[in-house]
């Protein structure tokens, strides 16, 4: 009967370890995109230089959505992608742009996606929508 409770204490304490370390690796995956989308934005609002700054700074970002990408974090929320789940998107504000479906126009913030769950969602502008009766 003690070596159960021990065995199931044990399991319990295996269990509640892995949860922190999941908590932890999400914060750590939250900051690391929140790094790379302030880069996005910089380079959004800045031109190539002659010094190579701009590149240098394109570059550290590409690293970091690749460490991301290795570890099976995927980026969303690109301009031109479909926004049919509100659980990903939180939507800025329309925008004068008309489209077939309501899609992302411009990325304040991308979102993040671990293992089917979103860790982080996209800040988006998004198109309006064709009226089908109009074609307005």
């Amino acid at each position: 009967m003690d070596q159960e409770l021990d065995l199931m204490r044990q399991a319990q304490a295996a269990r509640e370890a892995e949860a922190r370390f999941r908590e932890r690796a999400v914060g750590i995956v939250r900051r690391v995109g929140a790094v790379a989308s302030q880069i996005r934005s910089v380079l959004d609002q800045t031109r190539p230089d002659e010094q190579g700054l701009f590149d240098a700074l394109g570059a550290v970002r590409d690293e970091l959505l690749a460490a991301l990408a290795t570890e099976g974090i995927e980026v969303f929320g690109n301009p031109g992608d479909p926004v049919s789940d509100p659980g990903r998107f939180d939507v800025k504000r329309r925008t004068d742009k008309v489209t077939e479906r309501c899609e992302v126009v411009e990325v304040e913030i991308e979102g993040l996606l671990w293992e089917d769950e979103v860790i982080r969602r996209a800040a988006v502008q998004v198109s309006s929508i064709r009226s089908p009766a109009t074609g307005e």
